[in-house]
């Protein structure tokens, strides 16, 4: 693979590159779940423990793991695939709501009745995380869901561009299904992209959209600047990206004069 030796690059390349993304399906596979956020304040300490008490202010469900890959990628102009396993309860129902939202097509995932819907829940105060409360099931998932998900991973590679594996040790990603699927995309010569941390979803155009490696990672600083100035589970969009990047090239400009 060729190598960029500069660390910078102008606009009709990006252009380029986001632009390319736009055509490209992503087959996103790993664990997925809702991340809630319980903001509020706190004024003073419970009576029955010493422990703060948080008068909630406002509340919000976001697509968590695996699916904040996949909504980064509609953020970004692709379309994502997304391959997982979901329960059959009030977790699973506000999952596919959020789907819906974002217009992430469901019909990839697996439904699960012996599992939980992963849920994170952050209480905030003051902008302060409190505490985080965790509704999941870590087990190893039956045999029978098991063939079924590799059923839908099948479905999505036949038209997918690129392939991206999280694993957030739920019991979905086990080793045989990776090595089925990663000898499945390369026969048909797609790249695979292994990212169980999914902090630089914009790595994927070095996969998919022509970016070496250097852009590529350049494009995931860029991001990443973004995101943490937002709270909690974030996306980041193509004109973000782009507004960012002009301002970061100005301020450069401003400091060389």
């Amino acid at each position: 693979m060729k190598v960029t030796t500069s660390y910078s690059m102008n606009r009709s390349r990006v252009e380029r590159i986001l632009g390319a993304f736009r055509k490209k399906k992503i087959l996103v596979f790993g664990d997925v779940g809702v991340d809630k956020y319980t903001v509020g304040r706190v004024s003073r300490i419970s009576p029955e423990a010493p422990i703060p008490i948080v008068e909630v202010t406002s509340t919000q469900l976001k697509l968590g793991l695996a699916a904040n890959v996949a909504d980064n990628v509609r953020a970004l102009g692709g379309h994502a695939m997304l391959v997982g396993v979901i329960g059959k309860d009030l977790g699973a129902h506000d999952f596919k709501s959020l789907l819906r939202h974002t217009r992430i097509p469901d019909k990839h995932l697996i439904s699960d009745g012996t599992r939980r819907t992963t849920l994170k829940e952050r209480v905030v105060a003051e902008s302060q995380q409190v505490v985080r409360i965790d509704h999941e099931t870590q087990k190893k998932i039956d045999a029978k869901i098991i063939r079924e998900v590799w059923n839908r991973l099948e479905k999505a590679l036949s038209v997918a561009d690129c392939v991206i594996i999280e694993d957030y040790s739920k019991g979905l990603v086990e080793v045989s299904v990776c090595r089925q699927l990663m000898a499945a995309a390369e026969e048909r010569d797609i790249p695979v992209l292994v990212d169980p941390n999914s902090k630089s979803t914009p790595t994927i155009y070095q996969l998919v959209s022509g970016a070496d490696i250097v852009e590529a990672a350049l494009l995931a600083n860029y991001a990443a600047g973004i995101e943490v100035g937002k709270r909690g589970t974030a996306t980041v969009t193509i004109d973000e990206l782009r507004d960012f990047m002009d301002f970061v090239g100005r301020r450069g400009r401003h400091r060389r004069a």
